[in-house]
């Protein structure tokens, strides 16, 4: 499996960021729908869509990273290795402390 990790890692903080800003977006428009005095806040509707998908890709990138990572014929340095795993996990430990599922993915 031919995997840039370094730029793997890289995309998954930056889907991590636009999770965290959309989410911050749709709590925005939560509390303005339950404003009396404020005109109503634009807002697009199909933004829980794009969290969701964006969701889906992180977790699709997440796990091909994990089996990079656990493939032993991965050759670099052990301390390269260890920190691209830390880097991982924090950053799967960040989107999941976001509550996507249970918020926006219904069983």
């Amino acid at each position: 499996m031919e995997i840039d990790v370094a730029g793997a890692l890289r995309d998954l903080a930056l889907a991590a960021d636009r999770l965290a800003e959309s989410l911050e977006w749709e709590a925005l428009a939560q509390q303005e729908r339950g404003s009396r005095g404020l005109p109503p806040f634009p807002y697009r509707d199909h933004n829980r869509n794009d969290i969701i998908t964006l969701y889906g890709q992180f977790l699709s990138l997440s796990m091909e990273l994990h089996a990079a990572l656990q493939d032993p014929g991965l050759t670099l340095p052990n301390e390269q290795g260890h920190a691209w795993q830390r880097q991982l996990r924090h950053l799967v430990e960040r989107v999941q402390a976001f509550g996507i599922m249970d918020k926006f993915i219904k069983p």
